[in-house]
Parts: C-alpha cells; sequence; structure tokens
C-alpha cells in the first residue's frame, strides 16, 4: 500500500512543475554586434519594409470608377415649368435694359442638351450662362501656316444670356468597382465631395 501511494505521489508531483530559460551573458563584443545587426534588420523587415512601406497588414486596391453628372432644365421636371423672362431681372425686356447701372442682355431658353459644353468631359460638367455667337469668315486661307486671319461677319455677333439657367439641377452619380476584392459602391452607399468654379469668358 505504501509503495503504490509513494508512486502515485511521484506521478501527481511530476506534473507540478514547468520549464524556465536559462539566460547567459556572453561578453564577446563581435557576437554581440552581430546579435543587434539582426534584431535591427528584422526591425526594419517587419515595420518599415513590411508594414510602412507595403502596408502588407491589409489589402487594397486602386479601383475602377465613373462619374455621371447630367443637367436637367425646369421644364423636364415633373410639373416643372420655365420662368417667363419679364420675371428674369438679368434679362433686357422692353424698357428694362440696365440692372444697378450694368446693360442688360436678350435671353434664350437653352434646353440640357445643348446648355452643356463640351458635351464629352469625364468626371466634370461645364454648364454655360452667357453665349457670344457670331459668324467669322477669312479671305486668306492658308493651311500650311498660322496666318489665316478670322474676322467677324458685320451684324452677326450676338450676346445673351440663358434664361431661368439657375433653376437648372443636378443628377451627381458615381460608382467604383475593386475587382480583385469584390467590392462595389455607388453614391447611395459612400461620401464623395463636389467642386465647382465660376469663371467668365
Amino acid at each position: 500500500m505504501g509503495a503504490c501511494w509513494t508512486k502515485t505521489k511521484e506521478f501527481i508531483l511530476s506534473f507540478l512543475v514547468y520549464d524556465t530559460v536559462s539566460i547567459v551573458r556572453i561578453n564577446d563584443k563581435r557576437l554581440a554586434i552581430l546579435h543587434y545587426v539582426c534584431l535591427l534588420a528584422i526591425l526594419i523587415y517587419i515595420f518599415i519594409w513590411t508594414i510602412w512601406y507595403n502596408q502588407a497588414y491589409y489589402a487594397y486596391e486602386s479601383p475602377v470608377g465613373t462619374v455621371r453628372i447630367n443637367p436637367m432644365a425646369p421644364a423636364e421636371r415633373q410639373g416643372g415649368k420655365w420662368a417667363e423672362i419679364k420675371d428674369l431681372p438679368y434679362c433686357k425686356y422692353g424698357d428694362r435694359t440696365t440692372l444697378n447701372g450694368f446693360p442688360l442682355q436678350n435671353c434664350k431658353y437653352y434646353d440640357s442638351s445643348i446648355d452643356v459644353f463640351p458635351q464629352a468631359v469625364d468626371s466634370s460638367i461645364t454648364i454655360s450662362t452667357r453665349i457670344k455667337f457670331s459668324m467669322q469668315n477669312t479671305s486668306n486661307t492658308y493651311f500650311n501656316t498660322s496666318d489665316t486671319v478670322w474676322t467677324d461677319e458685320d451684324g452677326t455677333v450676338e450676346t445673351f444670356y440663358l434664361a431661368d439657367i439657375e433653376n437648372f439641377t443636378l443628377q451627381i452619380d458615381h460608382t467604383f468597382f475593386a475587382p480583385t476584392l469584390d467590392i462595389q459602391n455607388n453614391a447611395r452607399q459612400v461620401s464623395f465631395f463636389l467642386q465647382y468654379a465660376f469663371f467668365s469668358l
């Protein structure tokens, strides 16, 4: 009975132990330099090359995207109506020829198809508010030099404003797709910003 208990006790006590690492300090400059050079190389590889430069801690891909911007005239909206020229203060009408000391111009209605110039521009749109129209001719057409001079024909130069252009609306839609990561989103799911500029010619 005593021998059996002794063996059982030894078996149980064999599990109540743990191993530890013995640290030995080596007094050798060559091995110390090699040790720290290896540590530095590992540090550069992991943090600078892998994480910072290659950004390997996450998957990334340059997406392929499209942007569509379409104008819509007031008359093209459901129940929409053009404003009358007499109600637009920047249009010349009857005896109204100036506004705050500035001369007014005649107004014309352009729809969304001819108001945009140029028509096919990726990711941008130019909506005209004032148009100068003229017919030109030349008497010295030279196809192989830059000496050709074009002049406006008398009585053909016409400048006018586009009526009710401030009531045009824009439909802005964009989408992107990352084929490798199989991610696709559109304007309803992601945020975006719009840059705009006003200029006069």
